[in-house]
């Protein structure tokens, strides 16, 4: 018999790495993660920008 695989048991603690996290499915996916797993470690999350400045404002504005 196979072990059943628990979303919330292999998120925890976990590190994610989320490509395109202001785009639509971005912020969707995100938010469920978010929502979903209180218990993941961290969440890094790509933004294309020119500058620093400009990518952080555009995540806080965008996500």
């Amino acid at each position: 018999m196979t072990a059943r695989l628990s979303p919330t048991e292999i998120f925890n603690g976990r590190k994610i790495f989320l490509i395109g996290g202001t785009g639509f499915l971005g912020k969707v996916t995100l938010s469920m993660l978010l929502h979903r797993f209180p218990g993941i470690g961290r969440v890094y999350v790509t933004v294309r920008a020119r500058s620093k400045e400009e990518s952080e404002t555009r995540f806080w504005n965008n996500v």
